[in-house]
């Protein structure tokens, strides 16, 4: 059976198989039972080898970590990088509350600016109504004054107002 199978082997052409050649292909059923446990054992190893190696290797890195995060460099590196950070952020902060000065400087100076233009336009206003007043009192005065003189130069005459009947009037 044998020569007949390296027969097949060497010239194969999987459309001519020989009676035999089929027949040493087929397995028993024993047979397939027993390379399935074998594959499945094998896969249940292999599934062992690798967790094992990769715990060994998680172990050993853990261990590399802590001796490197234990060293005095490493510990001067992550200190002098903590420094320069916290130097960094207050820069920043400095910056920014320098900016925020700033615009309440900015904005109060504006305020103020405000507060006073509005301060001289209600002078303005103010003096603008006293200036309007005195001339109306000028010229209520400088009316008053003219009918009075003209009533001084006339002389002493009867009103020409209408006046109620009845009532007499007498003039000194």
């Amino acid at each position: 059976m044998t020569l007949h199978y390296d027969a097949c082997i060497q010239k194969y052409n999987p459309f001519q198989h020989s009676a035999a050649c089929r027949q040493y292909r087929r397995k028993s059923p024993a047979d397939v039972q027993v390379n399935r446990q074998l594959a499945q054992q094998k896969a249940a190893q292999r599934t062992q080898e690798e967790e094992a190696a990769a715990l060994r290797v998680t172990e050993i890195i853990k261990a590399k970590v802590e001796e490197v995060m234990a060293s005095e460099a490493t510990q001067q590196r992550i200190q002098r990088r903590l420094k320069e950070e916290r130097a960094s952020l207050e820069d920043k902060m400095t910056k920014q509350l320098e900016n925020e000065k700033e615009k309440l400087i900015e904005k109060k100076r504006q305020e103020q600016e405000e507060r006073q233009r509005k301060q001289l336009e209600l002078e303005r206003i103010l003096e603008d109504n006293r200036r309007l007043v005195e001339d109306a009192q000028k010229k209520a005065a400088a009316d008053k004054e003219q009918r009075e003189t003209a009533r001084y130069n006339e002389g002493p005459q009867e009103d020409a107002r209408p006046r109620p009947m009845g009532i007499k009037v007498v003039v000194d």
